[in-house]
């Protein structure tokens, strides 16, 4: 069992283009990564990261090992469900393979960190339906970071501003993948509520 000190949590946005994962110990972001995939968002995208995600997987999960974080003290995992809402504009074909990428995402993972509690949680569920520029504010401040709001409130996102204590991975990085870290940061601080 995984002792509350040691226990961290892994949250996951399972985009078709930049799928992030995001882990978070007692309040502090740890290690950001994301994968960048090659194919259009179409069926490809989701096999490229069956192919590939458990490389990142397998990264994350080196790099957590070499900060003294052993595999068995991942205490959940959290990754973005998708859900089709009746009279919304988006294609149900584009939201059926995100769901397909979410699966794949929860499946590496879950390989990677066996004794994790695995969850697929609804953005209305973990965002409650606020906005995702607002959202990432709220998590971002509830850590204690600085960060540079991007674009509308309703379409936009949040850029960090560390202050010497940047996460483990936050250099390889560009700047609009934190759209997708961030939301992978929510849902990390998430899985770690349900403790």
């Amino acid at each position: 069992m995984t002792s509350p000190e040691t226990a961290y949590h892994i949250g996951i946005d399972p985009d078709l283009q930049t799928p992030a994962l995001a882990v978070v110990q007692g309040g502090r972001v740890v290690l950001v990564a994301c994968m960048k995939t090659s194919k259009s968002k179409q069926q490809a995208a989701v096999e490229e990261l069956a192919l590939e995600g458990m490389l990142l997987m397998d990264s994350v999960a080196d790099e957590l090992a070499h900060t003294g974080l052993c595999h068995r003290d991942a205490a959940s995992i959290t990754v973005e469900a998708q859900e089709i809402y009746r009279g919304k504009t988006k294609n149900p074909q584009s939201i059926a393979l995100l769901a397909a990428a979410a699966g794949v995402s929860l499946a590496q993972a879950c390989l990677r960190w066996p004794n994790a509690s695995p969850e697929f949680v609804l953005p209305k569920v973990w965002k409650k339906g606020t906005p995702k520029r607002i959202h990432q504010a709220r998590v971002l401040s509830r850590l204690g970071i600085e960060y540079e709001a991007k674009g509308t409130q309703s379409g936009g996102y949040c850029v960090p501003r560390w202050d010497g204590n940047a996460p483990l991975g936050s250099d390889r990085v560009n700047i609009g993948d934190w759209k997708h870290i961030n939301d992978a940061i929510g849902l990390a601080c998430y899985g770690a509520t349900k403790d």
